[in-house]
């Protein structure tokens, strides 16, 4: 098992190689890592399988999206062994010194779960997640994306808890919206991370023109799953969409480190 304390998992397809690239440089030291690599590879080329290998600590090969494949090889990984865990979208590039960033940040702060903010240059589908005040630590938030959350052991266990009856409907829809309603609280906050943006490219540049998502369904069926979901959830329903909020904000230098309170701002 290995010692380090933070872990970066992601299920990679054949569309986009900036981003697996981006994570693991051959000139990187691997022993200077604090962060594991463990990819789960869903498509049919034996040969790209052998490419991710080179950039992984540990690797499969099975089907399906990110949170299935997490759970399907839950124990494999030894997800809940960590104390943070990256579940990213193979699209998403961050260097490792900024990948290592994330995950102190997160953990320097105690928070369940974070993101990187949303550069305005690529997709930002919900406003509070895109990329905050030039001086912005970390804005605390109601709401991580299920495009790239941190998340903390306890809380990576009280989602799979929740989501893994339902992991024959759910793909990506609703995953955030379950994490908001089950996990996220007084004594489990969560924020988006200014200190690290990061690009979420636009569907139009992978292979294809689409993204995975909508590879497996179109977006009325990835909606009328998670609404099953929601009917299945009863009697502890949640809502069908998150009523996003933005609380206190966490400065910077050459400010130091302080903290505006804010009042919640629906967006």
């Amino acid at each position: 098992m290995s010692r380090r304390p933070y872990l970066l998992f992601s299920s990679v397809g054949d569309n986009y190689d900036r981003a697996v690239d981006s994570w693991n440089p051959g000139a990187w030291p691997r022993h200077s890592r604090r962060f594991d690599i463990a990819l789960v590879y869903y498509g049919d080329n034996a040969g790209r399988f052998a490419a991710l290998a080179a950039r992984a600590d540990r690797i499969y090969w099975s089907k399906g999206s990110k949170f299935q494949n997490l759970l399907r090889h839950l124990d494999a990984v030894a997800a809940l062994a960590y104390r943070y865990v990256w579940v990213v979208d193979d699209d998403i590039a961050l260097s490792p010194a900024r990948i290592e960033k994330l995950f102190k940040i997160t953990d320097d702060y105690g928070l369940a779960a974070s993101q990187p903010a949303f550069s305005f240059r690529g997709q930002v589908c919900h406003p509070v997640t895109g990329l905050g005040g030039r001086w912005s630590l970390l804005r605390y938030t109601n709401f991580v994306e299920v495009t790239c959350p941190v998340l903390s052991r306890r809380s990576l266990e009280q989602l799979v808890e929740v989501i893994q009856p339902h992991m024959d409907l759910l793909t990506c829809w609703g995953i955030d919206i379950l994490l908001t309603h089950h996990v996220w609280g007084p004594d489990a906050p969560f924020a988006v991370i200014d200190a690290v943006p990061v690009r979420n490219p636009y569907g139009r540049e992978k292979r294809g023109g689409r993204r995975e998502c909508e590879r497996m369904d179109d977006i009325d069926a990835l909606r009328d799953r998670w609404l099953a979901v929601r009917e299945r959830l009863r009697p502890n329903r949640p809502p069908a969409a998150v009523q996003l909020a933005q609380f206190a904000t966490v400065q910077r230098w050459p400010f130091s480190v302080w903290t505006h309170r804010g009042t919640a701002c629906p967006s």
